[in-house]
């Protein structure tokens, strides 16, 4: 046991989400983290897979007064329900982990931005001039993807709050419309279509954070031409500037698309878990006395679900806050970029 995990033990959810990425050796590695996101989302599909066939199953087993089946299939069912959850849980967490790479990424492309910025005020103004033009160009679309990853993780922030509301409060209209939505935005997803898309959409995610961060260095590169003396270096640094304003405006845009997408997909595995977790609870008691169902083990079945899902409540409040970290960190870069915007409208 890790002293990480002790602590964790010893003193609850104060570490919150540091906690559990200190506690993951590789979170500090994207290409594992997308590896592992991979292995985990594919896990959860396959329990999911086999929970919701044998939710059918179990129903109709007892229709049919198989009992022995039904309950046989009944703990399997528990068994399979527990590790969709932990590898949905922990599918949500490897992504949160991955934003942290993104935070850091996009941070240093900015950055390397504003030394740009810094090095064209001892050029003169027709140089700060041909550099405002291309940064006056791409900033606000940085400025704009920044501003709507902040807007979808909000967004997603509320909807777990709401998956998490409505499985406690067994109801609840706010959460219920949450929840409707959720499902009609995302019909399908969690189809053997839907899994091979996030499987491409974690891939497309790490491949943009890794040009990303290949740009920033450009960018870096750009800003040492500046310093040069030729004008020749100052020529090739503008069409190299240009080219990776562009590229980093689509790598930016597709990157927190899909960082938005897979957190999605994951929520929504989340919600039909619980809501499967429902139909099997009512589906018990409305047939202990009906269909002679023992109540001890159904009871005992029940009694399990309800201590996993605990757990998933206080893990679900953890990647709530991880979504926070991810969300306040994108204001600040965002703010970022918008003093680097009007520091060159002022220059130009």
């Amino acid at each position: 046991m890790g002293i990480v995990h002790i602590l964790k033990e010893m003193f609850g959810g104060i570490f919150g989400i540091w906690g559990e990425k200190y506690e993951r050796i590789f979170s500090f590695s994207p290409t594992i983290l997308a590896f592992e996101e991979v292995r985990e989302e594919r896990r959860t599909f396959r329990y999911l897979g086999k929970e919701e066939e044998e939710i059918e199953q179990i129903q109709e087993d007892v229709k049919e007064h198989r009992v022995t089946a039904a309950l046989r299939l009944f703990h399997t069912w528990i068994n399979h329900m527990r590790k969709a959850f932990e590898n949905a849980i922990r599918t949500g967490f490897s992504q949160i982990f991955q934003e942290f790479h993104i935070l850091k990424i996009t941070r240093h492309y900015g950055e390397a931005i504003q030394k740009i910025i810094n090095h064209c005020k001892t050029n003169g103004p027709d140089f700060i001039r041909r550099v405002g033009v291309l940064l006056l160009k791409y900033l606000p679309k940085h400025i704009q993807d920044i501003n709507e990853s902040e807007r979808l993780h909000g967004e997603d922030t509320r909807t777990l709050m709401a998956i998490m509301n409505k499985a406690k409060e067994r109801g609840g209209k706010s959460a219920a419309k949450a929840i409707i939505a959720l499902r009609r935005a995302f019909k399908g997803s969690i189809s053997k279509l839907a899994r091979i898309a996030m499987k491409r959409e974690i891939k497309i995610e790490l491949r943009n954070e890794k040009n990303l961060e290949h740009l920033a260095k450009r960018l870096e590169a750009v800003s040492n031409k500046l310093d040069s003396k030729q004008k020749g270096d100052h020529e090739s640094a503008l069409k190299e500037l240009e080219q990776i304003l562009a590229e980093g405006e689509h790598d930016m845009s597709e990157m927190f698309r899909d960082a938005h997408l897979i957190m999605k997909r994951d929520l929504l595995m989340i919600m039909v878990l619980l809501q499967d977790d429902d139909i099997i609870e009512q589906f018990g008691k409305e047939n202990v006395q009906r269909q002679f169902l023992p109540e001890s083990p159904i009871s005992e079945g029940i009694l399990s679900l309800n201590k996993l899902k605990e757990k998933l409540f206080e893990k679900a409040h953890t990647m709530a806050n991880g979504l926070g970290v991810v969300v306040k960190n994108l204001e600040a870069i965002k703010r970022a970029f918008e003093v680097d915007l009007q520091e060159i409208r002022a220059a130009a």
